[in-house]
């Protein structure tokens, strides 16, 4: 009895010692198995992290582009208003200037036919010569109004131009924008 009793105690301490040894090899194996996971978690985490610095550049610069678009808006509103302005006051001056000029025609005109009437033939000889000189300074000055408002028709295209350029850069600026948002959403989805 005693010799079963002492066997039974052996086969319990090695069965014990199996248990144990089992225990520490599960051990380890779920340690390793943990410590791998980390390391997953943490390069996750790692790539994340950078994802989401990405998606805050990203931010940044449609922020900045937005902005951009917002001054080019306000710069364009400006040189409109500008050439608006500029537009009206060179018709009005020379819409004042023609005005002055037709007057001064008539006047002159009227002035020359009474003279005329008054005048003998000698007399009518000098009036004419100087009639037909102050219709040449007359003629001169109308020819310089005409190359002023050429002149403005010029600018006017010119600005046009700026214009048009202008709002090819706010269009190509809201594409930009629009990428930037799209490439945001998409960072954010990401990230979530």
């Amino acid at each position: 009895m005693e010799k079963e009793i002492f066997e039974l105690n052996n086969d319990i301490k090695e069965l014990d010692k199996e248990k144990h040894k089992n225990l520490m090899m599960t051990t380890q194996a779920q340690e390793a198995e943990y410590d791998k996971q980390i390391k997953e978690n943490e390069k996750e985490m790692e790539r994340l992290d950078q994802k989401l610095e990405e998606c805050s550049q990203f931010e940044d610069k449609r922020e900045e582009i937005e902005e951009h678009i917002e001054k080019l808006k306000e710069r364009l509103e400006k040189e409109r208003q500008e050439h608006e302005m500029e537009l009206a006051e060179k018709e009005e001056e020379k819409h004042q200037a023609i005005e002055k000029l037709r007057k001064d025609m008539l006047f002159q005109i009227k002035e020359t036919k009474a003279e005329l009437l008054s005048l003998n033939d000698a007399e009518l000889q000098n009036t004419t010569k100087l009639t037909i000189q102050q219709n040449h300074q007359l003629t001169s000055e109308l020819e310089f109004q005409s190359k002023q408002t050429e002149t403005l028709l010029y600018k006017n295209n010119k600005m046009s131009e700026q214009i048009v350029a202008l709002k090819k850069d706010i269009e190509i600026h809201k594409q930009v924008e629009n990428e930037l948002a799209k490439r945001s959403h998409f960072c954010q989805k990401v990230i979530k």
